[in-house]
């Protein structure tokens, strides 16, 4: 099973304040919700758990491993293997077809039962041959959050995930959000200042 889990994380910007995080331990049958609001340091600590930002202490260990100890090329190799992030703002490559955009993740090991399922429980199977700029916002974010799970990570990574959605959609992507990473053994870990999250997850983390 999965796992990731933080001790004594700390970390400062240049002439700010010092961030203390609270402890975290998350696996693929216990996700995890960090709410607060704006400025409190969840999209920060989000990038420290991804591997994006470094000069942190204390410990981020993900199945044994604590990455803030690993260096450069050793981390961008655990990212690039295990961790999955679906940013607040859906990234994409506008030369893509919506399909290929799914599919940078897998990095050519494609399961095509998988990416079927997932791109149908996101309701975007009718969208893959659309270029991005064809397709809306919300639209987009499920195409990133599609990409993040085709590729089966040990870690999923979400900033903000629902934030474009209305209540409908934003209840669908949750669900399935919630449903997949435990059927594909991931570890989720939630960033978001949505009160309508809160009523999903069992174990949830309030930074104030």
């Amino acid at each position: 099973m999965n796992a990731i889990t933080t001790k004594d994380l700390i970390f400062q910007y240049k002439g700010a304040k010092s961030i203390h995080y609270p402890n975290i331990s998350c696996t693929s049958e216990e996700p995890v919700l960090v709410h607060g609001q704006s400025g409190t340091g969840k999209t920060t600590l989000l990038h420290i758990l991804g591997g994006i930002l470094s000069g942190g202490t204390g410990e981020v260990n993900l199945n044994g491993i604590d990455l803030l100890k690993l260096d450069a090329k050793k981390l961008q190799k655990i990212r690039r293997q295990q961790i999955a992030i679906i940013f607040q703002t859906p990234h994409h490559v506008a030369s893509l077809s919506v399909r290929d955009n799914i599919l940078l993740g897998t990095h050519g090991k494609i399961d095509e039962k998988h990416f079927t399922k997932i791109i149908t429980s996101l309701q975007i199977d009718h969208l893959i041959h659309k270029q991005p700029s064809e397709i809306s916002q919300g639209e987009k974010q499920r195409m990133t959050i599609a990409r993040a799970l085709v590729a089966k990570p040990a870690l999923v990574l979400a900033d903000e995930p629902t934030s474009a959605l209305d209540n409908e959609r934003a209840d669908s992507v949750i669900q399935l959000l919630l449903e997949q990473t435990k059927n594909i053994g991931s570890c989720l870990i939630t960033v978001t200042h949505d009160d309508r999250m809160k009523a999903y997850f069992k174990k949830s983390i309030y930074l104030a």
